[in-house]
């Protein structure tokens, strides 16, 4: 008769538990907040390339097209939620498709990650926000702006994180870059197109 050993079982220890408990709590602690920050440049790099490729885009079938167009950046609400969305003010109201597409053909808006804000210098007389090139793609403002237009993005979490849009010039080259600026209270921060670093690249 043949005879078999049994196998040497052996259970988990304490000290096991503690120390695979303690690894996790290690690595838990700091990969979240890596993993929140990658988040955060996510969604603020994903606002910027949405506004700088809309503006662009507005500015060129303003150019083709040999008419203004007009992008408005409103503040939405939905419940406890607010987020920014880009419309083309003209797409609700006029017929004509010829005028229905400075944003992305026949969109209605472009909306922004909902975690990202916006704050700007764009001049403003009737209605803040609005954003007009012409048919020569160059900006056209209401009245003549006191400093460079930037638009500040920066995220609802933490609010050190910003980039920022400048619009500079007649030509209305739109400029991309990072917001240095130590003022920690965004309701205190003065836009200033000097303090957005630029990235490199220009359109």
């Amino acid at each position: 008769m043949l005879l078999f050993n049994a196998p040497n079982e052996k259970g988990v220890t304490v000290l096991e538990v503690i120390l695979v408990t303690t690894i996790v709590g290690i690595l838990a602690a700091i990969g979240i907040p890596s993993f929140e920050k990658m988040m955060m440049e996510h969604d603020l790099k994903e606002g910027l390339d949405t506004l700088q490729t809309v503006l662009q885009y507005a500015r060129q079938q303003a150019i083709t097209k040999e008419k203004n167009c007009v992008l408005s950046l409103r503040r939405s609400f939905e419940g406890q939620n607010h987020y920014f969305r880009i419309s083309d003010p003209n797409n609700s109201t006029l017929s004509d498709p010829d005028n229905q597409d400075c944003l992305f053909g026949n969109s209605d808006d472009v909306q922004l990650p909902r975690s990202v804000l916006i704050i700007h210098n764009l001049p403003v007389m009737g209605v803040p926000g609005d954003i007009t090139f012409n048919s020569k793609g160059y900006p056209f403002y209401d009245v003549t702006p006191d400093d460079t237009p930037v638009i500040i993005l920066f995220s609802l979490k933490d609010r050190s994180y910003r980039k920022c849009l400048v619009i500079q010039g007649l030509l209305g080259m739109l400029i991309p870059g990072d917001y240095e600026d130590k003022v920690s209270d965004i309701y205190n921060l003065r836009p200033d197109a000097t303090k957005c670093k630029p990235h490199g690249t220009t359109f």
